[in-house]
């Protein structure tokens, strides 16, 4: 019910011809987690990007958003472009950048994204989820269970299935981040 009722005012929001960036930005985002629509999504980011280059949320939710789809150099950019306009609360920025660098193998500086994310947004779970990743793929097993256990305290109901819903949209990028969690310990 949630979900519809978040695209029902994600695409009234984005009716006509919106100027407003963060708007787009914002539409978009909930148009790829919940309708599943990137191509869509992906139009809307543009949009948002071509009213205002610096807008640090159209940069940061678009990052993610291609980061999860497997864009990994335009996330990147993204996200470095989020981040040095706005260094602080940056969580969506660092968790873009941290799957971009997962998905490209370099599990040292994903964990340094990582913690950066969850420095940002230390009540949040989903930082600690992409950080016990980045863990397991830097071999540092203890630590990455430690990192689950966190997630699971901030977010009791977490499961790698239920979070499959909203970013499990590209199989090749999420399967590997799922085995990850499933040896950190989570669901």
């Amino acid at each position: 019910e949630d979900r519809t009722v978040a695209i029902r005012h994600a695409r009234a929001a984005i009716i006509g011809d919106s100027d407003d960036a963060t708007t787009l930005a914002i539409a978009a985002l909930v148009i790829w987690f919940d309708e599943r629509d990137p191509a869509t999504a992906l139009d809307l980011f543009d949009r948002a990007l071509a009213l205002s280059t610096s807008n640090v949320t159209a940069l940061g939710n678009s990052a993610f958003a291609l980061a999860w789809m497997g864009k990994v150099e335009i996330a990147t950019e993204r996200a470095h472009r989020a981040i040095r306009l706005c260094p602080f609360d940056n969580t969506i920025s660092y968790m873009a950048l941290s799957v971009a660098q997962i998905i490209g193998n370099q599990y040292e500086k994903a964990r340094e994204s990582a913690l950066r994310a969850v420095e940002s947004n230390p009540s949040f779970s989903i930082p600690h989820a992409i950080l016990a990743v980045a863990l397991v793929g830097a071999h540092r097993e203890d630590e990455a269970k430690a990192e689950a256990r966190r997630v699971v305290e901030l977010d009791p109901t977490f499961t790698t299935g239920n979070w499959a819903v909203t970013v499990g949209q590209v199989p090749e990028v999420f399967a590997p981040i799922a085995e990850a969690l499933k040896k950190a310990g989570l669901s």
